[in-house]
């Protein structure tokens, strides 16, 4: 593997952990039926990644892009009764 693509998939590894630290803050503050906001990035898309395992205390989660509302979607399929929030439409409106 080149020096470049090592240097890409540390960079990858990091965000991960940092997601991982995100939510493990998040997951002890979260009140039952909480709702988590999230932002844009590949870091962002780690979280939401991760968020599957507290899905069952989280009442809804906002995304602020299409991107993030993809993903965010293919974790939430199977629970329809989530209210899960695209904020990216709204921002265009303002």
């Amino acid at each position: 593997m080149g020096k470049v693509a090592q240097t890409m998939k540390n960079q990858d590894e990091l965000k991960r952990e940092a997601a991982e630290a995100a939510l493990a803050y998040v997951s002890e503050r979260l009140e039952a039926d909480g709702v988590i906001g999230v932002g844009t990035g590949s870091t962002t898309n780690h979280f939401i990644d991760l968020l599957g395992g507290i899905s069952a205390r989280v009442a809804a989660t906002v995304v602020s892009t299409p991107g993030a509302r993809i993903l965010q979607a293919a974790h939430r399929h199977d629970a329809p009764n989530r209210l899960n929030l695209d904020c990216s439409d709204l921002a265009r409106r303002t």
